[in-house]
């Protein structure tokens, strides 16, 4: 097993969306997560842009952000073991909301 693929396995047992997950599910689920790197600043994703995809956050802290009123407007801060991205990827819909991080992650 690769060195990804165990810290991924370590990781999943650490999110609380996966609690109920065999181990034979915590298995397949792992085939489909990637390990992504964001340097403090960056945007992880756009509002109204494609949203197949979610994030889960290992380390550091990300704002999310909302445009309305002509104004940006941090709306939520996030940190390890949160999610972000699930809405749009149920939805199908763009992405609601910006996320930005904070740290790097």
């Amino acid at each position: 097993m690769s060195q990804q693929s165990d810290s991924l396995s370590e990781l999943v047992k650490t999110l609380e969306v996966f609690n109920f997950f065999s181990e034979e599910d915590t298995s397949t689920i792992e085939k489909y997560m990637f390990r992504f790197e964001y340097e403090a600043g960056s945007f992880v994703f756009r509002e109204g842009t494609h949203g197949g995809y979610m994030f889960f956050i290992v380390e550091g802290e990300v704002e999310i952000i909302k445009q309305f009123d002509e104004k940006t407007h941090v709306i939520a801060e996030l940190g390890p073991s949160r999610s972000v991205g699930e809405m749009s990827l149920i939805d199908g819909v763009p992405r609601s909301a910006s996320v930005r991080a904070k740290d790097d992650l």
